[in-house]
Formats: C-alpha cells, sequence, structure tokens
C-alpha cells in the first residue's frame, strides 16, 4: 500500500492528497517536520550523516532528524519517525517549536517544496545514547555551538 501524503499550494491551503514521489514531482508543497537536538550543557548541536542510500544528498551532512507527514498525521506524530531514526523516545510535549520554515531543495531532477515544522530538543544525552536507523543515518557528529 502506498503512503498518501497532504499536498499544498505556496500559501499552505491543503490542495488535495498524493504519493510523496508524485508531489515532488508535480512541485506541490509538503508537510515535514525538523528536529534539531541541542545540548544546553556541553552548547553543542547534534547533526547527522546521510545514509548512502538516500535518495537526495546521500553521505552529506544533515539536521539531527526529520520526518515527512503521511496524509491525516498530526503534527505529535511527526515525532514518531524522528524517534525511530534516532533510536530514542522523544516526546512531543517535550520539544520547543520554533515556527514554519519553508524550505525550497531545487535537484537536477526536480524541486522539493516543504513547510518544514522546526523543533529544538534539548537534552544531556551524548552521541553514543543514540541507536540509528542504518536506511536514513550512518552517523551522528555534534558541533559546538
Amino acid at each position: 500500500m502506498m503512503d498518501l501524503t497532504n499536498i499544498y499550494n505556496d500559501d499552505y491551503t491543503f490542495l488535495g492528497t498524493t504519493s510523496r514521489e508524485q508531489a515532488q514531482k508535480e512541485g506541490h508543497w509538503v508537510r515535514v517536520s525538523h528536529l534539531w537536538v541541542i545540548n544546553p550543557i556541553l552548547n553543542t548541536v547534534l547533526f547527522q550523516k546521510r545514509s548512502n542510500s538516500k535518495k537526495f544528498f546521500p553521505g552529506k551532512s544533515d539536521i539531527t532528524a526529520a520526518g515527512h507527514y503521511t496524509s491525516g498525521e498530526e503534527l505529535e506524530t511527526g515525532v514518531i519517525e524522528m524517534s525511530k531514526e534516532l533510536g530514542v523516545d522523544i516526546s512531543f510535549n517535550g520539544l520547543i517549536p520554533l515556527g514554519v520554515r519553508h524550505n525550497i531543495i531545487p535537484t537536477p531532477e526536480l524541486t522539493v517544496r516543504q513547510f518544514c515544522h522546526v523543533f529544538f530538543l534539548a537534552t544531556d544525552r551524548n552521541v553514543t545514547d543514540y541507536s540509528l536507523n542504518p536506511e536514513t543515518s550512518e552517523g551522528l557528529f555534534s558541533i559546538s555551538i
């Protein structure tokens, strides 16, 4: 069964549903969540190295975690995908919302348009406390803020 995603116009007006691949091909906006994990004690931010098997930007550095919303999912359910990606339990109530970023990613094949619901997670976890999903990430590293 194919996962469907909601699609939107430039003004964040709901247009309908389609597959994520079709939404990208047609240049529609989709909803995603972005998570930046910060360690306030060490003053660091956690980055991931994307898996070499990823379609876009394989092996590149990226935000801590991200997730695409399927049709009908609420903001809170985006945390589930980010929890799976990092291998740790994350509570939506523990996130600090930063707002919605309009993200446009041009690639040679198509242009990806995302309404990114961005969050901070402040935690004193060490890099070694995470158990990454190898389909999405090959490693984590922290950088001083």
